[in-house]
């Protein structure tokens, strides 16, 4: 990997990690449903305009399906489900639980490809999940029925991030990626807008803070991120742009700690080392 390239990832680690402290942030003013919908919705038509003006065709008719089922599992469920999450734990929590992600793609993988796991996966399936059973049971958060379920939220956002992933593999092989991402963000967006009466935002909670995080959140970790990500696929190749993975839990550990006071301790260190390091045995080549 040259140097430029490695530069890229740390700058794009250090963009998704900041995405759980901005989460945090706006969750109590928009609520889950505001929060993923502007996000998406914002990313989505700058990326339209951008990719539209260098000529791109998204070619809705031909393609809506794929766009709306990977709008639902790669935005609208697990952006909705972050942003509960948010209101009730820590962002550091959710940036590490996000990376149980590949843990949930390998028994995909065994469901629909028949693709059997090594011992070595297993185990770092494993030891990824204890990470997570570490930070829930003994992290700096007491434990009550909020925790639990905000941890189920990103679980459930990590397995609908790798249920798009298989999804994308089997079903998109044809489409551009730049097409995908800017109108599967749109559907997502647009889906949500529905789930705003259940779970309206709260204007007199609108600060400037606010109004700052949503605007960064859309602009530079959907829409930059996006784009730093697929330049570092066409460089560098997939296996070590996923590389990404181990690196944004720490910055958004760190994130949280610096700008939200979020308590980082020992245990919080250990959960989230058995995560990383379940998800590197997962991924590695074996």
């Amino acid at each position: 990997m040259r140097p430029s390239d490695t530069i890229k990832l740390t700058i794009l680690a250090s963009i998704w990690g900041a995405s759980f402290l901005l989460m945090r942030i706006m969750a109590p003013a928009l609520g889950p449903f505001g929060l993923a919908s502007s996000r998406l919705l914002i990313a989505g038509i700058i990326l339209s305009i951008w990719f539209t003006s260098r000529g791109l065709e998204i070619e809705w008719r031909r393609n809506w399906r794929q766009y709306t089922v990977i709008g639902l599992l790669n935005a609208a469920i697990p952006f909705t489900m972050f942003g509960v999450a948010a209101l009730y734990i820590p962002a550091g929590y959710s940036a590490v639980i996000n990376a149980t992600t590949p843990i949930f793609g390998v028994v995909w993988s065994a469901f629909i490809f028949q693709d059997r796991p090594t011992p070595m996966m297993i185990v770092g399936a494993i030891l990824g999940l204890i990470g997570v059973g570490v930070i829930a049971g003994l992290g700096p958060v007491e434990t009550s029925w909020a925790l639990l379920a905000s941890i189920g939220a990103c679980l459930t956002a990590a397995i609908c991030y790798s249920a798009a992933g298989v999804y994308i593999k089997t079903h998109t092989g044809r489409l551009k990626p730049m097409g995908v991402a800017s109108a599967a963000q749109l559907i997502g967006g647009a889906v949500l807008i529905p789930g705003l009466a259940f779970y309206p935002p709260k204007p007199e909670l609108f600060t400037p803070t606010v109004i700052a995080a949503t605007i960064t959140l859309a602009l530079l970790c959907s829409a930059i991120g996006f784009v730093l990500y697929y330049q570092l696929l066409a460089d560098c190749g997939p296996t070590k742009a996923l590389t990404v993975t181990y690196i944004v839990p720490v910055f958004g550990v760190l994130w949280g700690a610096l700008f939200l006071g979020e308590t980082i301790t020992p245990v919080m260190i250990g959960g989230m080392a058995l995560v990383i390091g379940g998800t590197f045995l997962l991924v590695r080549r074996h």
